[in-house]
């Protein structure tokens, strides 16, 4: 959001340029707004860093004030504000969900949420699922992408376990794809990415087919059938050849959930 034009920065020292930042900032949920937009993302690492010399707890009362404030008026707007944590190699300022949950009771607005990201937790060491579970009550937004910065499915990521968690934890929200390197182009990056999901999030029946047919000769026992009688679903572990690979003959596990509708 804060990338350009240069000189923003949200907890900046300079009382002008938090100023000009949140004006910015204001201006920004005023377009989303009449874009009928709903979520915006706080990223942008270089614009909440804290720079040598800086005192800490204040950076964190100027990001506090400047947040506070967007959000109130987000609120008016009927526009989301998600609050994202980032690995430690982009930031020194909220680099883990449980900062962001910090920040965002502080902030104490229904505005201002969390978004988790799966490539930061990933390069943060954080496990994706538990975070989900720890914090899933503060949860709005979800990137899904991988720890090579790519599309979700291309790197070492176990996502089975992921989608089963925001499964068990009522998570309704969209699953939008974060990626940083844009080759071959846009489409075909999207494509593979829904691709890569539908996989393991059935919404058709075509999708189920395609799951059907991944899961052709897979074991599961009794003991891994779990009912959650609070979201109504069933989750069922099983253990199935990794058919839709050239390497079909290894093993995987696989969480597949069904829904009363």
């Amino acid at each position: 959001l804060l990338v350009s034009p240069k000189g923003l920065y949200v907890n900046h020292p300079d009382n002008e340029i938090r100023e000009k930042t949140l004006d910015y900032f204001l201006a920004l949920i005023d377009l989303c707004a009449d874009l009928e937009g709903r979520v915006m993302i706080i990223g942008s690492p270089q614009q909440r860093s804290v720079q040598e010399g800086w005192d800490a707890d204040q950076s964190w009362n100027y990001a506090r004030e400047t947040f506070t404030h967007s959000a109130s008026y987000a609120q008016d707007k009927d526009v989301l504000l998600c609050m994202e944590p980032l690995s430690d190699n982009q930031t020194n300022f909220i680099n883990t969900p449980s900062q962001a949950v910090k920040m965002i009771h502080q902030v104490n607005s229904p505005n201002f949420r969390l978004i988790l990201d799966v490539c930061s937790t990933a390069n943060q060491g954080l496990d994706m699922p538990t975070e989900i579970r720890q914090f899933s009550n503060d949860l709005a937004h979800f990137h899904t992408n991988d720890n090579n910065l790519y599309l979700p499915g291309s790197g070492d990521v176990d996502y089975p376990p992921i989608i089963s968690a925001l499964a068990e934890t009522g998570y309704d929200g969209y699953l939008s794809t974060e990626v940083f390197n844009f080759e071959p182009d846009p489409i075909t990056i999207a494509s593979q990415s829904i691709s890569f999901l539908k996989k393991i999030i059935a919404q058709s029946v075509e999708d189920l087919q395609i799951i059907s047919a991944c899961c052709s000769e897979a074991k599961i026992k009794a003991s891994d059938i779990k009912f959650l009688p609070s979201n109504k679903i069933f989750l069922l572990s099983l253990q199935r050849f990794n058919k839709e690979t050239e390497d079909n003959n290894k093993i995987i596990n696989s969480i597949i959930k069904f829904e009363f509708i």
